[in-house]
């Protein structure tokens, strides 16, 4: 769904230990740079520095509470995407913040987001674990403030594998003193992901093995029930009881028939689709 996952590569020329790299970003009176040594795994030397009104505020290591110590030397978390750097207001308050994105290996995780926020006499920094599907820095209401557009990583090994798996949208931003989930403020954002995610149902539900419909089925009835419409989740879950869609026996990771019904909403009351 999203961009972060690509590795850092090719902004500098190649020394011992690896290529070194660097990107610069600039908003008002703030410049952030990150430099790195090396490529993926290998990555050594993550480091961050912000110059404000043209003083050095900050220069720091990059480093993240989800990462394993000790790491061999090597950077964790790495730099995320070719360009893992941004300086944005994200709290609308005529300060911009650095974010910058990291990614901590595995195979299902995990891309963060580390923001740096001016205090009034140095740096803060805040940390989100956007896992699997990584995130987007978009101004969704074009307010000035940028928001995280992302997907809802609980929904990952719900009712199948990984590849079955479908996410939800989820909004996120950053107020200052931690990150909110702010999805419900974006209804139109919402209404386009339901079509999304019911075109794959209805695509999944129409093929030969029916593989994955379960999952898709799940994300399609939280985003109904993100926008109030609570009355076509359920009358979507009794068409495909009907339908033979979640008949018992065929499915080998969890529930089916009315289980995964009372299994799917307990999920989306605990998690807050279901008020």
């Amino acid at each position: 769904m999203l961009t972060l996952f690509a590795p850092a590569a090719g902004h500098g020329a190649e020394g011992g230990g690896g290529a070194e790299h660097s990107q610069t970003a600039t908003s008002g009176q703030v410049t952030a740079t990150v430099s790195w040594r090396g490529n993926f795994a290998e990555t050594r030397n993550f480091r961050l520095t912000i110059d404000r009104a043209g003083v050095r505020a900050l220069q720091t290591r990059v480093r993240s509470r989800e990462c394993p110590r000790p790491t061999g030397g090597f950077a964790c978390p790495w730099p995320a995407g070719d360009e893992p750097l941004a300086v944005r207001d994200l709290d609308g308050d005529g300060e911009p913040e650095a974010i910058v994105g990291g990614f901590t290996g595995g195979a299902h995780c995990c891309v963060l987001a580390l923001v740096y926020r001016w205090n009034g006499s140095g740096y803060a920094t805040f940390e989100k674990n956007f896992r699997d599907p990584g995130y987007r820095l978009v101004d969704l209401d074009r307010d000035g403030r940028y928001e995280f557009r992302t997907a809802d990583a609980r929904f990952a090994f719900l009712y199948g594998s990984f590849a079955e798996s479908v996410f939800p949208i989820q909004i996120v931003r950053f107020e200052g003193t931690g990150f909110a989930d702010v999805t419900d403020e974006f209804r139109d954002a919402v209404a386009k992901d339901t079509r999304r995610v019911q075109r794959e149902y209805r695509r999944r539900a129409r093929s030969s093995n029916q593989l994955g419909v379960r999952s898709a089925l799940a994300a399609y009835v939280a985003d109904l029930y993100q926008l109030d419409r609570g009355r076509a989740a359920n009358r979507t879950l009794r068409s495909a009881l009907r339908r033979g869609l979640l008949e018992p026996g065929r499915f080998t990771v969890g529930p089916d028939g009315r289980r995964f019904v009372r299994n799917l909403k307990r999920h989306l009351r605990r998690w807050g689709y279901i008020g």
